[in-house]
């Protein structure tokens, strides 16, 4: 080894899924040794170093905060949240106005500007995977939020309501139900 080669060479790399970091120091015939840390990152959008982070229960991704949610007080991504219950932002918005005791397609469709094909649609499958109750006949049906539509609109919560759409609805439903 020459003097001016360096006795130790470090580096970092981001450490895949399933593994919780770590360092690793290996040497070489000719003795110099070579250190390699592993680098903890989010499996859901990179971001990294991660010094705190949680694990999906599903996938056991590793997760920043802002990747992760809790359903029933454990932590999951939004893909495994989207396997166990799927709904997409549309679904969301629909739920939200269920919430506030907006059930009528005419009533949802002026507020979330969704087609109300598409919210028929939607609704059905809210019922089919039993967040929604519905009671009555057409004109005259009620809708109902779930327990698990509760759960949904809670877990869902921290991806959607980032959303504009999102926070001008629920805006909207609040100045209506305050009468303002």
């Amino acid at each position: 080894m020459g003097e001016d080669e360096p006795f130790l060479e470090e580096h970092s790399v981001v450490e895949p899924r399933g593994f919780l970091g770590g360092k690793r120091i290996e040497s070489n015939s000719d003795g110099k040794l070579r250190k390699t840390t592993f680098v903890i990152a989010c499996d859901a959008c990179g971001h990294y170093p991660l010094n705190e982070f949680v694990i999906c229960r599903s996938c056991r991704g590793k997760l920043c905060d802002e990747c992760f949610t809790k359903l029933d007080g454990r932590p999951y991504c939004r893909s495994c949240l989207m396997e166990k219950i799927p709904i997409g932002a549309d679904a969301y918005k629909i739920l939200v106005c269920i919430e506030y005791e907006v059930s009528s397609v005419r009533e949802i469709a002026e507020l979330t500007r969704i087609e109300k094909d598409e919210i028929r649609s939607i609704l059905a499958h809210l019922s089919a995977i039993e967040l929604v109750k519905s009671t009555g006949i057409l004109a005259f049906t009620e809708r109902k939020i779930t327990a698990d539509g509760l759960r949904a609109l809670l877990a869902y919560g921290k991806f959607y309501e980032k959303d504009e759409d999102v926070k001008e609805l629920k805006q909207n439903l609040e100045e209506d139900a305050t009468g303002n």
